[in-house]
């Protein structure tokens, strides 16, 4: 008898143990779910996990099963199953609705994914742990279920986004207006809705990426590999998006035309994070951009990636009629050079002939009209008025540090394709 009661009263000191833990799993996971919460549940958890196998070593002396132990083994698994769904609802509570334009300001930022995909796997062990039962995991495969179909509805909200402007571009030109103007205005109106169905995309694909972590992290590799080819889709739909209106602000070359159009670059700044963000997942040196032909397609990449070079002399001229018109200051300047850097970067880092090509040809105009630029904005300092003189030597001296940087990176690349030519 006295065994007996020693027992019974093991195991209610025990349960309450495992209460009093399960309330502060309960507390983590409605509040600033961090590593270090994780890191201190699993330590509490340690000797409860140990008491209870020495409970039932201790009913197997005494003759009787572990399963006959005094505690309610339904009721504790049920609790747990009830936590797990509350941190798997917490978890989707981390992802605005589609549509949803930049951060959710109503989901707590304190709160580490991380830290929660650690919970949830640890919870799933726990239970195995104090049920005595193995885990199917069943909740951790609907969550990947509904973070699947999360991830589906984000890329089917950039993709209508994207048919929605292509089905504005093909409207005829209203009575009375001429098919010339109404070209013009719409490629104003295109490129404006263009930057914000890009920049809609980029929070999205933003949101994609930490799916498609979260679901390698939950052991679904399937459905991350699902999410990772609707990257490349959406991609690929924003690159064509992008290198349409290119292709209409290269053709343009008045300069007031152009600045209606000064969307479409920001639309190129969109796309190009865009692009980074898609295909660096699959990159393991680095070099984020050295698949994007393969993974987007020829048919798609190729014009893209040749336009990209002839921004490069469309924005050179922009800065020479914005010199010409006297309104560049050194913010802008530096603007319009930090612009055309990014082209470059991106011309030069892809491994595929069309942008080494590209790449060659812009450094060679930057050589040759940025020579240009300096003189003219050299006279005009020599000329200008003092009041607006520190600004001329400053954009002046931008100027020059930008065209010799890229001469000498140019002349680099020259000699070691020249090298390797000798080899």
């Amino acid at each position: 008898m006295s065994d007996g009661t020693s027992l019974q009263e093991g195991y209610a000191a025990w349960q309450a143990g495992v209460e009093a833990w399960l309330r502060r799993v309960d507390a983590c996971i409605a509040g600033r779910l961090m590593k270090q919460d994780v890191a201190a549940l699993r330590d509490e958890f340690v000797p409860l996990s140990r008491q209870l196998a020495d409970l039932g070593r201790r009913l197997r002396r005494a003759g009787r099963h572990p399963g006959a132990a005094p505690i309610d083994l339904g009721a504790l698994d049920g609790e747990i199953s009830r936590q797990l769904t509350e941190l798997g609802d917490r978890i989707l509570a981390q992802f605005p609705a589609p549509g949803a334009v930049g951060l959710d300001a109503s989901a707590p930022s304190e709160f580490n994914l991380p830290a929660a995909v650690d919970l949830l796997t640890f919870l799933e062990h726990a239970s195995t742990q104090l049920v005595r039962r193995h885990s199917k995991q069943a909740r951790r495969r609907r969550l990947a279920v509904q973070l699947l179909a999360l991830g589906e509805r984000y890329h089917r909200q950039v993709m209508d986004g994207f048919a929605a402007l292509e089905k504005a571009d093909r409207q005829e030109p209203e009575e009375g207006e001429e098919e010339g103007e109404a070209i013009v205005l719409s490629q104003d109106g295109s490129a404006a809705a263009g930057r914000d169905s890009l920049r809609d995309a980029n929070f999205n694909q933003i949101r994609m990426d930490l799916l498609q972590w979260l679901l390698e992290e939950l052991g679904d590799p399937g459905a991350a590999h699902q999410i990772r080819h609707l990257s490349r889709i959406t991609a690929r739909a924003a690159v064509r998006r992008v290198d349409r209106d290119l292709v209409a602000y290269l053709e343009v070359h008045e300069a007031e035309t152009r600045v209606r159009l000064r969307p479409v670059l920001e639309e190129v700044d969109e796309v190009l994070a865009l692009i980074r963000s898609v295909l660096q997942q699959s990159e393991q040196d680095g070099s984020q951009l050295q698949n994007f032909v393969r993974d987007l397609g020829a048919e798609v990449t190729e014009p893209f990636i040749r336009h990209m070079g002839l921004l490069v002399i469309a924005l050179l001229e922009d800065l020479q009629s914005s010199h010409g018109q006297g309104g560049m200051s050194a913010g802008a300047l530096r603007g319009g050079l930090q612009r055309i850097e990014e082209v470059l970067v991106f011309c030069r880092v892809i491994d595929h002939p069309q942008g080494r090509d590209a790449y060659a040809r812009a450094v060679r105009v930057i050589g040759q009209r940025g020579d240009r630029l300096v003189e003219e904005l050299g006279q005009a300092v020599a000329a200008g008025d003092t009041a607006r003189m520190a600004e001329a030597r400053t954009a002046l001296l931008v100027l020059k540090e930008f065209v010799e940087r890229w001469r000498d990176d140019a002349h680099r690349a020259e000699g070691g394709r020249n090298d390797h030519k000798g080899l």
